[in-house]
């Protein structure tokens, strides 16, 4: 494991000998090439001075023997392999990339003793990602799709199913059996959603507790969790952890 620094430069057979699949992805690879071919995830504020780090700026670049980094700080993982990005300010310890990633994500953190310090887990980062994302796809709307359902009541209002409707209701006691297709929220990503919410409350406490702080963020947990075929008793699965 190497310590490995913003806009440093570090021999390049040590790491490619200590990084050999991350160091063929990504050395001398541009951002706008990671992006293309989906091997990237690059976070940063649309709204912020983005004349240090554009398409064309690469996280480690050839140079003689030598490998440079660039303005990029973060997690990369391929495989078995996780390197970590520091901020050349951080003097050993995580707790400036805390900083600068909670300005990017606007989170905030009151503990860095609540288990979820940068060098933990990478996929501690991920569950902070979760929140800003769902306020960014809530603000078109909650999200709906065309679905089928199967009905047998005496409210006929779809498509008949002769079949079903004779397995089902021999003898005929005034039940239908039909099918109806209904533009809905009960799609399997809002479960999903719904599920992973149930997770955080239990499991990562405070990141649930994140979702709390904007008025944005309340309302948005509010409406599904409260969503009527979004709540516990409806959803096909009941959430991880209950």
């Amino acid at each position: 494991m190497m310590w490995i620094e913003d806009n440093q430069r570090y021999s390049k057979t040590q790491f490619k000998q200590t990084y050999p699949q991350l160091s063929s992805y990504l050395l001398d690879q541009t951002l706008d090439q990671l992006d293309l071919e989906d091997k990237l995830l690059v976070f940063a504020r649309r709204d912020a001075d983005q004349s240090l780090l554009d398409g064309q700026s690469k996280i480690f670049e050839s140079f003689n023997q030598q490998v440079k980094t660039g303005n990029v700080i973060g997690f990369l993982g391929y495989g078995d392999e996780q390197l970590e990005i520091h901020t050349r300010f951080s003097q050993n310890d995580d707790f400036f990339l805390n900083y600068l990633l909670q300005k990017v994500m606007d989170f905030k953190l009151v503990n860095l003793e609540s288990g979820l310090g940068l060098s933990d887990s990478y996929y501690d980062f991920m569950f902070y990602l979760f929140p800003r994302y769902l306020n960014q796809a809530m603000r078109k709307g909650i999200y709906r799709e065309y679905r089928y359902f199967e009905h047998n009541d005496t409210h006929l209002k779809g498509t008949f199913k002769p079949a079903r409707h004779l397995k089902e209701n021999t003898p005929f006691m005034g039940k239908v059996a039909y099918t109806t297709r209904d533009y809905t929220v009960q799609t399997d990503l809002l479960y999903l959603i719904r599920h992973t919410l149930e997770y955080l409350k239990i499991n990562k406490p405070v990141v649930y507790e994140y979702l709390l702080q904007s008025d944005e963020s309340r309302a948005n947990l509010s409406f599904i969790v409260n969503y009527p075929s979004l709540k516990r008793g409806a959803c096909k699965v009941e959430p991880y952890g209950s």
